[in-house]
């Protein structure tokens, strides 16, 4: 089999099942299923790179939320681009232990791909079956470090906007102004050890 038809067996047998039996509807290489007042994603990425009889593929996690959109004007989508989505991750940002990608050779053990890749999406599941509203997930979100700070402060600051926490909303978005000033006036390691990262060799 070529490569594009060994990934989509993987997917089949790995997150199609188990996306199915959690309410998930599949269009090509994209998952969605509304949840409560989220929309959420599952997005099979194909590298640019694939050429010949390798290529990889990458897994994306995203949610839209009836809340954030209806606060900020934006239309409510039932089937939304995973770049459309409020919030977009990577499976290994959310599952620690999963590959950054997974490549795909005619000789490789696509089983075993596959098993792997159920495992992680298991995994991501467990924490998508809890969350039905904005405020559940941010509570989810925050517990488990989703957010990559000090970057996505003005996320945050929307996210608490949409639910009516001034304070909290105000809060994240003096700490977004302070990293752009930061970022703007600081040496990349003197940013990084500021906010208690491991300095560039």
């Amino acid at each position: 089999m070529k490569p594009r038809e060994i990934i989509e067996s993987i997917v089949n047998a790995s997150v199609t099942k188990v996306a199915r039996e959690a309410g998930f509807k599949k269009s090509r290489l994209n998952f969605f299923r509304r949840k409560g007042t989220s929309v959420q994603v599952i997005n099979i990425q194909l590298s640019r790179w694939n050429r010949g009889l390798e290529a990889y593929f990458y897994v994306n996690i995203a949610l839209a939320f009836d809340e954030l959109r209806a606060y900020e004007g934006i239309p409510i989508v039932e089937t939304p681009k995973e770049y459309e989505c409020d919030f977009r991750k990577r499976l290994e940002h959310l599952v620690p232990g999963t590959p950054y990608a997974w490549q795909v050779t005619p000789q490789v053990d696509s089983e075993s791909i596959a098993q792997a890749l159920l495992q992680s999406i298991s995994g991501v599941l467990s924490f998508l079956n809890e969350i039905d509203s904005l405020s559940t997930f941010l509570k989810i979100a925050l517990k488990e470090k989703w957010f990559a700070l000090p970057g996505e402060y003005d996320l945050l600051a929307r996210l608490h906007d949409a639910l009516g926490n001034t304070a909290e909303a105000e809060e994240n978005r003096q700490l977004f102004k302070e990293f752009l000033h930061n970022r703007a006036t600081m040496s990349p390691n003197e940013l990084l050890n500021y906010y208690g990262f491991k300095p560039l060799p």
